[in-house]
């Protein structure tokens, strides 16, 4: 019977969490079954670089632009198989998918009609920011 060396042992308690886990870094809302190319957010321990993306690119990921408010990046033409292996990668921290987004207006118009009313109002002459 073989024995597995001590190095062996150490990679294998690396790489068996990672592979474990790496379904957790992809949003569940990501639509990896349609077997169209997604357009992804991916998230980084840390600042996205050249590196990195050159990783994402090798698995067939365009880069759009970085996206630096959440250390990531945009890519586009991923394939599901090239996402579930960049799931591996100990740099990512989360793949999600490209959601649109809308503005919604309904605190900004309470607050500005609160404004109005304290600007306007006869009693009130200080600033509309107290």
């Amino acid at each position: 019977m073989a024995c597995i060396g001590q190095g062996m042992r150490k990679t294998l308690l690396i790489f068996i969490p990672l592979a474990l886990f790496a379904d957790q870094k992809i949003a569940p809302d990501l639509d990896l079954d349609s077997g169209k190319p997604a357009r992804v957010i991916v998230q980084y321990r840390g600042k996205s670089d050249e590196a990195r993306k050159e990783r994402v690119r090798r698995r067939g990921g365009r880069w759009m632009r970085d996206l630096q408010l959440v250390d990531g990046a945009l890519f586009d033409g991923m394939a599901a198989a090239a996402v579930r292996d960049l799931a591996k990668d100990p740099d990512v921290e989360s793949i999600s998918p490209d959601r649109p987004l809308q503005a919604h207006m309904d605190y900004t118009r309470a607050a500005l009609e609160h404004r109005r009313r304290r600007t306007t109002d006869s009693t009130v002459r200080a600033s509309p920011w107290r």
